[in-house]
């Protein structure tokens, strides 16, 4: 009696254990996770405390200036928020670019439109159609650069430069960046996932506002920042709709057996021990649907990145909710005319 208990038993955990097998959702959901564990082990404590340092007024909307520490790290943000809206608006992250300029002195600024490259005045573009936009500083950049750091001693004796584009190009900031990263990994962590942390929590404080409808959230970033909000919307379900600028590549194209990246900070954000066993970044981009992202891009064509989410909503037979647009200009660059594409999106997907 009871072996036949224990084959019953053995029966019913072997078929369980298949239909979770041949469930498409179940399988997507196991993958993500595995991802997230990749991330290193960061406790998910919420409790922060953030200080608001100061308020400035404009015509058009209200910027604060905000501090908050998270896994000892101390974080600056700015927060847009469009004056005389009606009700509650959709909130939006938006995240900055590395660049080339050095030291690292634009992070949240130029999304927020007060330093840097006017065509990636992006967060302040979307406030002023309407949304409340949050810009924080990432690890190495503005508030966070090397130079304000308590480990500026460490580094100045260890200038590294290069020649691009006729300009001599200081990448000790990528070494600081490079230093963390490596320093993180020992404590069964990584950059990248010190730096999604991060960004959730910037999602939180957007959540939190009386003036953001929480249920309409979106994220949106150039290059870094773009590759950066596909990462970011697929481990975070909270976000219904992001954009990339030249942004969505895959690891395979970086890390290969013919070519070898030579060092930037941007390396120590993708060293994530065993990323490649686990997949690459057009699996990214296939779980985040039926969510709605774009990818616009000038400098080169990142449709490969998009064939299988492509084919998973061609099959399902749903509207384009994924979707890449190439513009061909040769420039590594967030126009105009793609951002007005991006402001376009992200109004239809809110109204539908």
């Amino acid at each position: 009696m009871k072996l036949k208990f224990g084959y019953i038993i053995f029966v019913v955990i072997t078929l369980i254990t298949a239909s979770c097998e041949n469930n498409p959702i179940d399988k997507q959901e196991k993958k993500k996770q595995d991802f997230i564990t990749l991330l290193g082990n960061f406790q998910n404590n919420r409790k922060v405390k953030i200080k608001e340092i100061s308020i400035q007024e404009f015509e058009e909307f209200t910027r604060k200036l905000i501090q908050y520490e998270l896994f000892g790290e101390t974080i600056q943000a700015y927060v847009l928020i469009p004056n005389n809206s009606k009700g509650k608006v959709p909130g939006i992250l938006a995240i900055h670019q590395d660049g080339e300029h050095r030291p690292y002195e634009f992070g949240k600024s130029e999304p927020a439109g007060i330093h840097g490259d006017s065509s990636l005045y992006y967060g302040l573009e979307l406030c002023k159609k309407g949304y409340v936009v949050i810009c924080p500083d990432r690890f190495g950049f503005e508030s966070r650069m090397l130079q304000k750091s308590k480990n500026w001693n460490d580094f100045a004796s260890f200038p590294v430069s290069l020649e691009y584009n006729q300009q001599r190009i200081y990448l000790t900031e990528d070494l600081f960046i490079g230093a963390r990263s490596s320093q993180l990994i020992t404590e069964g962590k990584t950059m990248m996932g010190m730096t999604i942390m991060e960004l959730k929590y910037a999602i939180d404080i957007l959540c939190s506002l009386k003036e953001v409808d929480k249920e309409k959230i979106g994220v949106i970033g150039h290059s870094a920042g773009g590759f950066l909000s596909g990462i970011l919307m697929y481990v975070d379900d909270r976000i219904k709709l992001g954009c990339s600028s030249c942004g969505s590549f895959l690891l395979s194209d970086i890390y290969n057996d013919t070519y070898l990246r030579p060092m930037n900070g941007f390396c120590g954000l993708l060293t994530i021990p065993g990323i490649k066993q686990w997949g690459d970044f057009d699996d990214v981009i296939e779980g985040i649907y039926p969510r709605s992202f774009i990818e616009l891009s000038a400098d080169i064509n990142r449709s490969k990145v998009f064939e299988k989410a492509m084919k998973k909503q061609k099959f399902k037979g749903n509207e384009i909710v994924i979707k890449q647009k190439y513009f061909n200009l040769g420039q590594h660059t967030f126009t105009n005319e793609m951002r007005n594409e991006a402001y376009s999106w992200f109004e239809r997907q809110f109204n539908q």
